[in-house]
């Protein structure tokens, strides 16, 4: 397995360009899965203020909002899913040489 690890020199340029990508993938990851279950809800609501509404129309928003909530958990887990694996095949310390290393400890605070 060592021949997987990617040694490298983890320098500030580096943990400035890692923190700003962890920054937005952390925002992708609690922004969309919030706007998605707005959405839903915002359909939803429609259907059930609207005059005529009938169960075919609630049926169909509450499947449409169901398929949002299940698109908002995977969007959301998306990144833990990847970042342990990559923690399996390349391992992870404390020591700042591997590049998992280097992401896991970007802070933009610390910049």
């Amino acid at each position: 397995m060592e021949n997987l690890q990617m040694l490298v020199t983890c320098t500030s340029e580096l943990k400035t360009i890692l923190a700003v990508i962890k920054a937005v993938i952390n925002l992708i990851k609690w922004a969309v899965p919030i706007l998605l279950i707005i959405m839903g809800t915002m359909d939803i609501a429609k259907v059930v203020m609207s005059n005529g509404s009938d169960d075919k129309e609630v049926k169909a928003a509450q499947k449409k909002f169901i398929t949002r909530v299940i698109y908002a958990v995977v969007i959301f887990l998306i990144p833990t899913i990847v970042t342990g694996v990559l923690n399996l095949v390349f391992g992870t310390g404390k020591t700042d040489t591997t590049i998992m290393d280097c992401y896991k400890n970007a802070v933009i605070g610390e910049l």
